[in-house]
């Protein structure tokens, strides 16, 4: 594992059930994501902050570049928006959430590779994840109705493969994933209204649901963004 020349001291610890471990320092500017798979680093993140005063002050935790707060001993994310996002919801029992994010923002036209900024997005929801003791995640791919069914299946496929393929490289353990395509059988509003067409439904329904399951109770989420273009 290497350090930043600039920290005087670091901690790694992890976040609840999350295979995925934050740095803890002393030093306030630190906003750094260590990926570390030795189990014995689990620990309870509230006796790792209290050397650095009350509810972890002067300690600045990080995931994929999303800011990390201590609040009474529990980790809450820093991200107040998510850019791109069509919908966020919490799962009906509590324990889980989904964010929709806009396809047009992920990706180019007919395109399934990712946007540089679609990783924000990305970063964002791996934070939700961390927080809230992340367990699976489901990506669903969506399309609009232009084109053939065949065509927009073997579409949706692809993009949803691009989110899980990120997820994973950036620390998602693999069997935590899963990717669907779902075409255009699943929209969220109308492509046509009247026999005409609707833009700004099929916009809204070129989108990648991501589907996480967890093992805290989910009490806030994020919002849209109301810059993001995409809401």
């Amino acid at each position: 594992m290497k350090f930043a020349s600039l920290l005087p001291f670091c901690l790694t610890a992890f976040a609840g059930n999350s295979s995925l471990a934050q740095t803890v320092s002393a030093d306030p500017l630190a906003s750094i994501l260590y990926e570390n798979p030795d189990p014995f680093l689990r620990q309870d993140l509230s006796k790792v902050v209290s050397n650095y005063g009350t509810n972890g002050s002067g300690v600045k935790l990080a995931l994929g570049g999303i800011s990390l707060i201590i609040t009474e001993n529990s980790l809450v994310s820093g991200a107040s928006t998510i850019d791109g996002a069509t919908n966020i919801f919490s799962d009906p029992n509590g324990f889980g959430f989904t964010v929709g994010l806009s396809g047009d923002y992920l990706f180019d036209f007919d395109k399934a590779a990712l946007k540089p900024e679609a990783e924000t997005a990305l970063q964002k929801v791996m934070a939700l994840y961390a927080e809230y003791g992340g367990e699976n995640i489901t990506i669903e791919g969506h399309t609009d109705s232009k084109g053939s069914d065949a065509y927009n299946q073997k579409l949706s496929v692809k993009r949803a493969q691009s989110v899980e393929k990120w997820l994973a490289k950036n620390g998602i353990e693999t069997s935590s994933l899963t990717s669907v395509g779902l075409g255009e059988t699943k929209p969220v509003a109308p492509n046509s209204i009247g026999g005409r067409d609707n833009p700004d439904g099929r916009a809204l329904n070129r989108r990648v649901d991501i589907k996480v399951t967890t093992t805290k109770k989910v009490n806030h989420l994020p919002t849209i963004s109301n810059s993001s273009g995409y809401n």
